[in-house]
């Protein structure tokens, strides 16, 4: 079968296909000028997107930032809470060292002085000891002796003198014994007075006893 051939325009004489050319070229700069607006409007949307993504992402950035110097700061006053700590507990044990030191210096002070005051008075004790011994043995030795003297006169019948003095008994110029109670009373040294001591007087012999004597006024009866 026969195809029909598209139809063809219907070409125009040559005075109307140049004024159609006329009008092409007249409507081509607005075409371009609207065409340079609207690309011109993308753009600046394209550059007002890309401004707002940038504003946001740094916004973004400045808040992940502010959190990250607020992490940093928090973890700084941390550690140094924890150094302070640490220092506190050291100061406070250093502190504990020395006043335990302090107080053992205190003790072995003491000990040593009780230790000096102990053996001072040990060897002031012995020092007394020897003197109070020796003063001992001579009372017992002047026991004995008197003792041995009592007993010598004893067994010879006489009487032995009193070895004590009596200071309270003193001589007048006229040689009668007087009692000095001033010098008794100031003298220090006052040894207490013997007991007296009953001494039987011998018979005194009747006058027979005696022989007659011749006196020169009598005559010779011879």
């Amino acid at each position: 079968p026969h195809t029909p051939s598209p139809p063809h325009a219907p070409r125009l004489p040559a005075a109307d296909s140049s004024f159609h050319h006329q009008i092409m070229q007249n409507q081509s700069p607005r075409k371009n000028h609207i065409a340079e607006r609207a690309k011109q409007t993308l753009e600046n949307s394209f550059l007002m997107q890309l401004k707002k993504q940038q504003q946001l992402q740094q916004e973004i950035l400045l808040q992940h930032f502010q959190q990250q110097r607020q992490q940093l700061a928090e973890q700084h006053e941390q550690q140094l809470r924890h150094h302070l700590k640490l220092w506190e507990q050291q100061k406070a044990m250093e502190e504990a060292a020395l006043r335990e030191a302090r107080e053992a210096r205190e003790a072995r002070e003491a000990r040593e002085r009780h230790e000096r005051d102990r053996v001072e008075l040990l060897r002031k004790k012995d020092k007394h000891e020897p003197s109070a011994n020796a003063s001992t043995q001579v009372k017992q030795k002047l026991q004995e002796f008197l003792k041995k003297k009592q007993a010598a006169a004893n067994a010879n019948g006489t009487v032995p003198g009193s070895p004590y003095r009596n200071w309270g008994i003193v001589k007048s110029s006229s040689g009668e014994s007087i009692t000095s109670t001033t010098s008794a009373a100031t003298h220090p040294y006052r040894l207490a007075a013997p007991l007296p001591l009953t001494v039987h007087a011998p018979p005194t012999p009747s006058p027979a006893y005696y022989p007659l004597r011749k006196t020169a006024s009598e005559p010779n009866m011879l």
